[in-house]
């Protein structure tokens, strides 16, 4: 063997060796090769990435290889950056040096790593450089000189690395294959890196109306997006249907698999959640939810619920105050009650007379999240079979505003500041809590519950037993930015008033009370008594006008001399509507002419569901003066009688008178 054939072997033996040395990925020049280095080189550093434990087998030559198939290129795009700075030993600071070049590569990036002093004088060439979307950090025009040992440290690692690369050092110039000559242009080295794809976990809440604290809550669906808020894309399963993340019973969701990118939660509605978009609220409450999904927690651009994980494998929460403390709240509801019932009986109906006041308190949850409301009023309507009337009517105060109180706990709220009404007539309204700059005042949102209390009242025009109600219903919307539908819930109160139709009547034929005739005429007054044992008087719904305001008084009075007169009609009937049920007494103060004041004059009169109905109360009767002459049906009546005892007679006259001569 030759002398040159003897060095050319030793070269690529001593080149070999320094490859597969473990001390890393270390790279030797040959000084005894006859070909020319370049005076620089690239160097190439091709970030590889893998998820799990895998045993590579990747040979650095300095040129491009074939990669395993489950081994790939850094995605930067999914697992962020990456980055490696180049540092530069001179070759005789390691004179004296008795340690391998790994271990020399180790304690440079400790230092790094600690930003320390660099040991034997190594000094960063350049900038780090990041890698690229190819996954190749790009270190160019590297000096390509013998007399210096350069090392490559992973200077920039994202969380979403497992296990970062190791510090490689490189001795250039690098001898080809062959032998015979140098790698020119650029060199490729090969790191390695096991990826892994991070955790996130997100806690749902719950706080009911009557709750101090939030509490976990389990059950609660998510779906999880990439992407803008509102235009992302739902994350999904190899088998294309989308990833349903369900809170256990810490109320926690973790999220596996994340990499680089935005992402956010968007709730979903479950047996005990809605979803916001209701139009309705079913009346059967136990078949709807009762939690509501926040107006943040929907795929729209206003989403609170999202995070970021940046290019250092760092996740940052969007809002962190509304992300780390994501609560549902409960759907405010409404309750009315009459705070006056007059129903003795469970089922019956309150009945009131005409102007006799009906007073009224709603109640109203305030939720724990009202700030966030965009609507959150109520309207009320006084209705007949279902439909708005003005057979009764909202009281109002003299400046013709609803008289109402809106209490908050103890405190008073303010017209104005805390609320608004809407009259729509007399008989219908409307109350809202946003106000100032679109938001509940700081009261409202203080409290857990509001009372609202006022009154109504019958007209005069009423329908006895009518099937009269007074609707509330409430309007709200829990998205601050007004883009979910509104939603309800009402609550009624049902009540009536009621009457009474008697007939005046004669004692019929010669006081016989056969066939009565209807009396025109006779005059009346209506009594009560009230709790106290006091005669009131039934006045009717009288109108006074007083400075062109029309004044109603009261139906019933104290005083006799505003009893209103009852005058029997042409068909001698007294009707009388809008009564509350109960006893009265109708008193007879004048009898029609020729005719006399009973002995008892007073009636006593049981009002309730069907006495407004002729016939069903007992006829009143008069009797006749003792100078009363027969006139009318009454006389002719007489005269037919008269007759037709005369024909009787003269039948039996007849018959008599033949018997006898019969017999003689």
């Amino acid at each position: 063997m030759g002398k040159n054939n003897i060095k050319k072997y030793f070269s690529i033996l001593l080149a070999v060796l320094l490859f597969v040395l473990p001390l890393g990925n270390v790279f030797a020049n040959n000084v005894e090769n006859t070909g020319k280095a370049e005076a620089t080189v690239n160097l190439a550093i091709r970030k590889l990435m893998y998820e799990g434990e895998k045993e590579l087998n990747i040979k650095n030559t300095g040129k491009e290889v074939e990669l395993p198939q489950e081994v790939t290129a850094w995605d930067k795009s999914k697992f962020g950056d990456v980055g490696f700075s180049l540092y530069k030993i001179e070759k005789t600071a390691l004179a004296k040096v008795e340690k391998n070049a790994m271990e020399i590569a180790g304690e440079v990036e400790t230092a790094v790593n600690a930003g320390t002093e660099l040991p034997y004088g190594a000094v960063i060439v350049g900038e780090e450089v990041i890698v690229n979307n190819e996954g190749v950090a790009l270190f160019e025009n590297v000096e390509n000189n013998k007399d210096h040992l350069y090392v490559i440290v992973e200077t920039k690692t994202s969380a979403l690395v497992k296990q970062k690369a190791r510090p490689m050092a490189v001795q250039l110039p690098i001898t080809n294959e062959e032998g015979n000559g140098y790698l020119k242009d650029t060199i490729i080295l090969y790191p390695k890196n096991e990826a892994q794809k991070l955790t996130f976990d997100l806690i749902k809440l719950v706080q009911r109306t009557g709750d101090a604290d939030a509490k976990p809550i389990e059950g609660i669906n998510f779906k999880l997006y990439v992407g803008e808020a509102g235009k992302g894309k739902v994350i999904q399963d190899n088998e294309d249907k989308d990833l349903v993340y369900t809170t256990d019973a810490e109320g926690k969701v973790t999220v596996e698999g994340l990499v680089k990118g935005h992402y956010y939660f968007v709730e979903q509605e479950t047996a005990n959640l809605v979803d916001g978009m209701l139009e309705e609220v079913d009346a059967k409450r136990e078949d709807v939810g009762d939690l509501l999904v926040s107006g943040f927690a929907q795929n729209n651009e206003h989403n609170k619920l999202g995070f970021t994980v940046d290019a250092n494998g760092d996740i940052k929460v969007d809002d962190e105050e509304f992300f780390n403390a994501y609560t549902n709240y409960d759907k405010p509801e409404i309750d009315k009650t009459l705070t006056n019932p007059t129903a003795t009986v469970e089922g019956e109906k309150s009945s009131y007379s005409v102007l006799e006041k009906m007073d009224f308190n709603v109640k109203l949850d305030v939720p724990h999240d009202i700030k966030n409301y965009s609507k959150f009023e109520f309207t009320d309507e006084l209705q007949l079979n279902n439909e708005k009337t003005s057979d009764a009517r909202f009281i109002l105060n003299d400046q013709g505003k609803l008289e109402v109180e809106v209490k908050a706990g103890e405190t008073v709220l303010v017209e104005g500041e805390d609320y608004t009404v809407t009259l729509d007539g007399n008989n219908s309204f409307k109350l809202n809590f946003i106000v100032k700059d679109n938001k509940v005042s700081d009261k409202v949102a203080a409290t857990r519950e509001l009372n609202v209390t006022y009154s109504a009242e019958f007209t005069g025009d009423v329908t006895p037993n009518g099937d009269y109600s007074n609707e509330v219903k409430l309007t709200f919307n829990n998205d601050p930015n007004g883009e979910n539908k509104d939603r309800h819930d009402k609550d009624e109160e049902e009540f009536t008033t009621y009457g009474f139709v008697v007939k005046k009547v004669n004692d019929g034929l010669w006081g016989s009370s056969i066939a009565p005739e209807a009396l025109e005429g006779a005059e009346f007054i209506l009594t009560k008594e009230d709790e106290q044992g006091n005669t009131l008087y039934y006045t009717g719904e009288k109108q006074v006008v007083d400075e062109a305001e029309k004044v109603f008084e009261a139906v019933f009075s104290e005083n006799e001399e505003d009893a209103l007169t009852l005058v029997s009609g042409e068909e001698g009937l007294i009707k009388v509507n809008g009564l509350r049920k109960g006893t009265y007494k109708l008193v007879e103060t004048k009898a029609p002419k020729g005719y006399r004041l009973p002995v008892d004059p007073v009636t006593e009169i049981t009002v309730k569901e069907d006495t407004h109905t002729v016939g069903v109360l007992d006829n009143i009767k008069n009797n006749r003066t003792p100078d009363l002459p027969t006139t009318g049906t009454e006389q002719m009546v007489m005269t037919v009688g008269i007759l037709l005892a005369v024909v009787v007679i003269s039948v039996i006259a007849y018959t008599v008178s033949r018997n006898r001569k019969e017999v003689r």
